[in-house]
């Protein structure tokens, strides 16, 4: 996550399809390469578009319950009627910063009290991609 993902194409550290086919052979060294590829594609001509959008959906949901984990922690700490939320505000903006309109809400039950459970705008893919893109240059 330090590294720009440029930094994994340059050729020290670009994995080649050959070099996979010999390490998955080899019992020790063989860098998480256990199996032969199913396919004989160049990983530059890879595109993991589906499975990225679907892990950054999975990350978003921890990152919004690890806020409201946090800030009910912390907002206990805090006297009634003062400003609570600071974690999931926090994301909130920053992701609204990034040119993408997103926002969290706690759910009402069918009495139309809350239920103590959030949701979340979904990103659509263009969005997500337009999330990542933004914060990889921070």
């Amino acid at each position: 996550m330090d590294e720009h993902y440029t930094y994994f194409n340059k050729p020290q550290m670009l994995r080649l399809l050959e070099e996979m086919h010999v390490m998955c052979t080899k019992s020790k060294e063989n860098y998480s390469c256990y199996q032969p590829p199913l396919f004989n594609i160049d990983l530059d001509h890879v595109v993991p578009d589906e499975l990225l959008l679907c892990v950054t959906d999975i990350l978003t949901g921890n990152l919004v319950l690890e806020c409201i984990d946090g800030d009910k922690e912390e907002d206990i700490d805090y006297p009634r009627g003062s400003v609570c939320g600071f974690h999931l505000q926090k994301l909130i903006e920053t992701v609204r910063s990034c040119g993408v309109s997103f926002d969290v809400w706690e759910k009402r039950d069918a009495d139309g009290k809350s239920s103590g459970q959030h949701d979340r705008t979904s990103l659509m893919g263009s969005d997500k991609k337009h999330l990542l893109a933004e914060l990889l240059k921070r």
